[in-house]
């Protein structure tokens, strides 16, 4: 297995790094700001692991195959979503869309 992030800086990664910062060895969205940071080499075969920290009513993904261009939404790829389920303001969404799901493609 080969890591992609250093847990350091975000050497190796491209979009609007600019928005993001390292705190204590995780990738943290400065406020008010956003985007899609993707590693800057195409991967063939991969196990992605990762740990996350979501707030109460989060929504996020991790955009796998993503090109470099596009929508990230919709360009591509394929988002696993990341979400908390247990917000009631998606309480009624279609089960493709819950955590874990490949969104709006199969649940989880």
């Amino acid at each position: 297995f080969k890591p992609i992030f250093n847990g350091h800086n975000l050497d190796g990664w491209a979009g609007p790094v600019e928005n993001y910062e390292v705190k204590e060895g995780a990738i943290v969205c400065k406020p008010n700001n956003g985007g899609t940071i993707y590693y800057h080499q195409n991967l063939t075969d991969f196990v992605a692991r990762l740990e996350f920290k979501l707030p109460p009513g989060g929504n996020n993904g991790l955009a796998i195959r993503y090109p470099g261009q596009g929508d990230t939404a919709y360009s591509g790829m394929c988002e696993l979503q990341v979400l908390d389920n247990s917000a009631e303001k998606y309480a009624k969404l279609d089960a493709r869309q819950y955590h874990g799901s490949a969104y709006g493609m199969v649940a989880a």
